[in-house]
């Protein structure tokens, strides 16, 4: 998940992460070395290629002239997949829930930066789309996954690139994560108009 930042990316999650240990929250690096497993099987992209065939089949009959050329690529790898990849995918990412709910279990949230890169421009998209997407969608795309409530805070400086904290929570507990990311968002917003903590 922090493989491959940018620098404006890693420079205000260094600030996030020092902005958050000075108001005495305990910060801890964690290592699930089965996030390798889902990016290495394509997990992510097995499961979407699949679910988004099914819904466009009929309108990719129709109106398949209307789609964009690389939208539609994807959404027709959905039927590359064989149905036994997109069954043991589904059973994998079952364990994979139940092993990684244990694993988050002592802590209150997860934080990373929500991309990797600012925001590309429109040239550097249609140059290299594919790379682009893959590294804008890594990171929100595992916790997806994972079938975890995610939001993005801003942490970057006045005047710079937007840059995004996503705080990951457990299951079922949206309402518990909103309250992290208040917390959060009061404390950057302090930070950033000069507020000192109390």
């Amino acid at each position: 998940m922090l493989d491959d930042l940018d620098t404006d990316v890693s420079r205000a999650f260094e600030r996030a992460c020092s902005a958050i240990s000075r108001a005495n929250a305990s910060l801890t690096d964690a290592d699930f070395e089965y996030f390798d497993e889902i990016e290495s099987r394509n997990a992510c992209g097995v499961i979407e290629y699949v679910d988004a065939l099914v819904w466009h089949k009929d309108l990719l009959a129709r109106r398949g002239h209307d789609y964009d050329p690389n939208v539609r690529a994807r959404v027709e790898k959905g039927a590359q997949v064989t149905a036994a990849e997109y069954a043991g995918v589904l059973e994998r990412r079952k364990e994979l829930i139940g092993i990684f709910d244990r694993a988050t279990r002592p802590f209150d949230a997860l934080i990373l930066p929500t991309v990797s890169i600012i925001a590309p421009t429109i040239e550097h998209c249609e140059r290299d789309e594919s790379n682009v997407r893959s590294k804008l969608l890594r990171n929100p795309s595992l916790f997806n996954f994972l079938d975890r409530p995610a939001i993005t805070i801003p942490i970057h400086q006045p005047g710079d690139a937007p840059v995004g904290l996503m705080v990951v929570g457990e299951r079922h507990q949206d309402w518990h994560l909103l309250g992290i990311a208040q917390a959060l968002e009061a404390l950057f917003y302090r930070q950033h108009h000069g507020y000192t903590l109390v």
